[in-house]
């Protein structure tokens, strides 16, 4: 996978802001790297828990015991590392969804985009478009765009001012008796959303965002870099 030359970033704004711009620009770059941290971790110990603590099933009949506690010696210690996996994915996903607002805050101090107070990442590909930084604002708008940033707007929001989505351990008896943790299906806004395999969605979305954020990173910095050399000609 591509990197991003974070070293090339700093150096670039330290040449070319000072005072407020460059504090928030140094401010958002490092929350970005937090976030993106904060995902990794919390999908890791969920994912331990689940595979490692997780007292082991052998058969679709004791997971049926164990999600309803029938006769089950582990029930009680199953239900604890459930919502354990829980509380971990719901961090999971809120660093997640931050990402893009994040990255956004980075680009507008950086590219002097104007936006002051609170704005989000819609806003700032607003400007982006209307400045027509077309190597920057294409993989932003397909960062935010994206059916599945659109899924995890809505089940963080969903979460944050209505009721937490419930996140059970779900078994599918109708395909191949898959069992593990799942997004239970909810209305946002009056718009609904099927279920979903929580930990394969954290890690394709994880992805998908990591490598468009180095994407995003790049062109900033060879827009940054393009500055720098008209500053020095002019």
């Amino acid at each position: 996978m591509a990197s991003w030359d974070a070293k090339e970033l700093r150096e670039a704004v330290l040449k070319l802001y000072d005072g407020e711009a460059r504090n928030i620009a140094s401010e958002a770059a490092g929350s970005l790297s937090d976030r993106l941290w904060f995902v990794e971790f919390h999908y890791f110990e969920c994912k331990d828990l689940l595979e490692r603590q997780l007292p082991q099933v052998s058969s679709e009949e004791e997971v049926f015991c164990r999600l309803f506690n029938v006769h089950d010696e582990h029930g009680e210690e199953f239900e604890i590392i459930r919502r354990q996996s829980q509380a971990h994915l719901y961090a999971c996903i809120q660093s997640l969804h931050c990402v893009a607002d994040t990255l956004g805050s980075l680009l507008n101090a950086t590219l002097s985009l104007g936006l002051k107070g609170a704005f989000y990442s819609h806003n700032v590909l607003e400007k982006l478009v209307a400045e027509g930084m077309v190597q920057i604002y294409q993989p932003f708008s397909a960062l935010i765009h994206h059916p599945d940033f659109v899924y995890l707007n809505a089940l963080v929001n969903r979460s944050k001012h209505t009721s937490v989505v419930a996140i059970p351990y779900a078994v599918d008896y109708v395909a191949d008796g898959r069992h593990g943790m799942q997004f239970s299906a909810f209305r946002q806004k009056g718009t609904p959303h099927d279920k979903r395999w929580a930990l394969e969605f954290v890690a394709s979305e994880t992805d998908r965002q990591s490598r468009l954020v180095v994407i995003i990173g790049n062109a900033l910095n060879a827009e940054l870099k393009r500055r720098l050399k008209y500053r020095s000609i002019s």
